[in-house]
Protein backbone atom coordinates (compact mmCIF):
# COMPACT_ATOMS: atom_id res chain seq x y z
CA UNK A 1 0.00 0.00 0.00
CA UNK A 2 0.69 3.53 -1.31
CA UNK A 3 1.99 5.68 1.47
CA UNK A 4 -0.43 9.05 2.00
CA UNK A 5 0.33 12.61 0.26
CA UNK A 6 1.03 15.25 2.65
CA UNK A 7 -0.03 19.13 1.47
CA UNK A 8 -0.58 22.67 2.82
CA UNK A 9 -2.40 24.83 0.78
CA UNK A 10 -2.72 28.40 1.23
CA UNK A 11 -5.74 30.16 -0.02
CA UNK A 12 -4.82 33.58 -1.11
CA UNK A 13 -7.50 36.72 -0.85
CA UNK A 14 -10.94 35.78 -0.64
CA UNK A 15 -10.77 32.20 -1.39
CA UNK A 16 -9.65 32.80 2.29
CA UNK A 17 -12.44 33.66 2.85
CA UNK A 18 -14.87 32.38 1.38
CA UNK A 19 -12.84 28.73 2.88
CA UNK A 20 -13.07 30.58 6.37
CA UNK A 21 -9.49 29.77 6.59
CA UNK A 22 -6.19 30.85 5.24
CA UNK A 23 -4.64 27.27 4.71
CA UNK A 24 -5.12 23.86 4.85
CA UNK A 25 -3.13 20.70 5.83
CA UNK A 26 -4.27 17.72 3.56
CA UNK A 27 -3.92 14.14 3.32
CA UNK A 28 -4.28 12.18 0.15
CA UNK A 29 -4.34 9.01 -0.42
CA UNK A 30 -3.11 9.54 -4.10
CA UNK A 31 -1.62 11.75 -6.14
CA UNK A 32 -4.48 14.42 -7.38
CA UNK A 33 -4.28 17.37 -9.98
CA UNK A 34 -4.33 20.82 -8.63
CA UNK A 35 -8.27 21.50 -9.51
CA UNK A 36 -9.05 18.50 -7.10
CA UNK A 37 -6.69 19.12 -4.38
CA UNK A 38 -8.65 23.12 -4.68
CA UNK A 39 -11.76 21.00 -3.83
CA UNK A 40 -10.26 19.49 -1.09
CA UNK A 41 -9.09 22.52 0.42
CA UNK A 42 -12.77 23.59 0.28
CA UNK A 43 -12.64 26.24 -2.36
CA UNK A 44 -14.56 25.89 -5.89
CA UNK A 45 -11.53 25.53 -8.76
CA UNK A 46 -13.65 27.52 -11.12
CA UNK A 47 -12.35 30.72 -8.58
CA UNK A 48 -8.53 29.77 -8.66
CA UNK A 49 -6.81 31.86 -11.56
CA UNK A 50 -3.27 30.53 -10.64
CA UNK A 51 -2.03 27.52 -9.02
CA UNK A 52 1.74 27.84 -7.68
CA UNK A 53 3.67 25.11 -6.00
CA UNK A 54 6.28 25.14 -4.36
CA UNK A 55 6.53 28.98 -5.67
CA UNK A 56 6.51 27.50 -8.92
CA UNK A 57 3.35 28.69 -11.29
CA UNK A 58 2.04 24.75 -12.64
CA UNK A 59 -1.23 24.33 -14.43
CA UNK A 60 -3.91 22.51 -12.92
CA UNK A 61 -3.80 19.04 -13.88
CA UNK A 62 -0.63 19.20 -12.06
CA UNK A 63 -0.32 16.58 -9.28
CA UNK A 64 1.78 17.59 -6.08
CA UNK A 65 4.10 15.57 -4.20
CA UNK A 66 4.63 14.56 -0.78
CA UNK A 67 5.64 17.78 1.29
CA UNK A 68 4.61 20.01 -0.91
CA UNK A 69 3.04 23.52 -0.91
CA UNK A 70 0.08 24.19 -2.98
CA UNK A 71 -0.94 28.64 -3.24
CA UNK A 72 -3.89 29.08 -4.77
CA UNK A 73 -4.84 32.70 -6.23
CA UNK A 74 -8.00 33.89 -6.77
CA UNK A 75 -8.95 35.96 -9.45
CA UNK A 76 -8.69 39.50 -9.00
CA UNK A 77 -10.80 42.47 -9.81
CA UNK A 78 -9.85 46.12 -10.32
CA UNK A 79 -11.85 49.66 -10.58
CA UNK A 80 -12.81 51.39 -12.78
CA UNK A 81 -11.52 54.20 -14.68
Amino acid sequence: MAASIRLRVKLGGNLATLAGKAQADLELAEPLPLREVAQRAGVSPQLVMLYAVNGTVRPAEYCPGEGDEVLLVPAVAGGGI
